[in-house]
């Protein structure tokens, strides 16, 4: 073993103390049980008021953890591109401050990312939970899937979760390939990172076992029209410039138009969300209006019954 730090976690943070204290208690509680010592967690808090700085206190002990606090909130995006940027690890992994991990979880994790030939991205499979439900501790690991030249294929299997920052651990000497700070500040520049470092990198992986534990419903200041509309399609296209994509992102947006979206407009309209959705129809129709799926999924599921929506979604878990 040697002194170098192999797996970067970090952690952007703002005002979310109560979260970030049970995030980082299963966090460090797993990096023990693993007995690596290159493993670091870093937390960059982007100005918190609350006691977030009090809640790290509480795990100073720990040599694998080190926090910084921005003088000034920067916002979310460059936070993100700061963690990224001070983040020492061979890989990075950018960690939502109210997500989970389980005991094993920085094991079987470390064990992947030893693979003598490098990763470009190893996406990971989330159980998700809310505030009223608890996850199932994480048993065992067996499913992992490289995919070697298949970038298109990974892209499919990966999709809209390459947006959820947890979700993806990226080689973080893909980013000297990519200048961050012409990432727009959108909401989705992971979005941009982790797609432009699944076609820079010829071998991604993914661990089809829940290896981790998402909360759900608790980001709900946005409008998913113009950040899953407008500011996708807008990533979309900006990666397209930079890059031979175009098979990509096209994968990309007829999967969000089939079942992404629909899915999401449905859970908006019975009230299982947070997120707000105005001007729906306006705004994605200047976009996909020449898409034969959208009038078919995306369309139908703005004025379908909203139970029957219900019953739509779990059709297309099914099916999709």
């Amino acid at each position: 073993m040697t002194n170098e730090i192999l797996l970067g976690i970090a952690i952007p943070t703002y005002n979310r103390a109560k979260f970030l204290d049970i995030s980082l208690n299963s966090l460090c509680k797993s990096v023990r049980k693993s007995g690596r010592n290159d493993v670091e967690i870093l937390i960059l808090d982007n100005a918190s008021t609350d006691e977030t700085r009090n809640v790290v206190k509480k795990y100073a002990e720990h040599k694998f953890l080190k926090y910084i606090k921005n003088d000034e909130n920067i916002g979310a995006d460059n936070n993100f591109k700061k963690a990224i940027s001070l983040s020492r690890g061979k890989y990075v992994w950018i960690f939502g401050d109210d997500d989970l991990v389980f005991d094993d979880t920085i094991l079987y994790l470390a064990q992947i990312l030893d693979a003598p030939t490098a990763f470009g991205i190893v996406h990971l499979k989330a159980q998700n939970f809310t505030d009223e439900t608890s996850p199932a501790e994480f048993q065992e690991f067996k499913n992992f899937k490289i995919y070697d030249g298949a970038k298109a294929e990974f892209i499919q299997e990966a999709h809209t979760n390459l947006t959820f920052i947890t979700s993806n651990i990226v080689n973080k000497s893909l980013f000297d390939k990519i200048d961050l700070n012409t990432i727009a500040n959108n909401n989705l520049g992971q979005l941009y990172w982790n797609i432009a470092c699944a076609i820079l990198s010829d071998k991604q992986a993914v661990v089809f076992d829940k290896i981790y534990a998402a909360r759900q419903f608790n980001s709900g200041n946005y409008n998913f029209s113009e950040v899953f509309g407008i500011n996708l399609n807008d990533t979309l296209s900006s990666i397209e410039k930079n890059y031979d994509a175009k098979f990509i992102t096209e994968i990309f947006r007829k999967r969000l138009l089939i079942y992404y979206s629909p899915a999401n407009i449905i859970r908006i309209r019975n009230g299982l969300s947070a997120v707000r959705n105005e001007n729906c129809f306006r705004s994605l129709y200047e976009i996909y209006k020449k898409y034969p799926l959208f009038w078919i999924f995306t369309v139908s599921a703005m004025w379908i019954p909203k139970k029957l929506g219900l019953l739509m979604i779990k059709f297309m878990q099914k099916t999709i």
